[in-house]
């Protein structure tokens, strides 16, 4: 059960990384098309509204998979294991990792998987 929860789990953070590049990249993009919007069909105040809009989603894009990528690289042992398990209730709100992520969340809160993070510490 521990080495199907730590599969589980990459195949998580992998996901959450592809997410967040994702919404990073439609930020760039909308930013870069905002100022590509003929002058005659929305006024300044709309194109600032997208620029701005579209550099909060490049920056939260980028914070949050270079955020995923270093939880990667951690060690899981039963000193970090509320890291990870936030990272895990931060894909509960996402509607489309929901489902996914509570089935992980409960095998990750299980008291055989916690037994075995004293005895040992994984890596990704």
């Amino acid at each position: 059960m521990v080495e199907q929860t730590l599969r589980m789990y990459r195949a998580y953070c992998w996901i959450n990384v592809i997410w967040y590049v994702l919404i990073g990249s439609f930020g760039v993009g909308v930013f870069i098309l905002a100022g590509q919007l003929p002058p005659e069909d929305v006024t300044e105040a709309q194109i600032t509204v997208l620029r701005n809009g579209g550099l909060m989603l490049a920056l939260i894009g980028l914070v949050f998979s270079t955020l995923a990528m270093g939880l990667m690289r951690q060690v899981i042992n039963s000193k970090n294991w509320l890291t990870h398990f936030i990272n895990i209730c931060l894909g509960i709100s996402t509607c489309c990792l929901a489902p996914f992520c509570i089935v992980l969340a409960i095998k990750w809160n299980s008291k055989e998987f916690k037994q075995q993070l004293e005895k040992a510490q994984f890596e990704l």
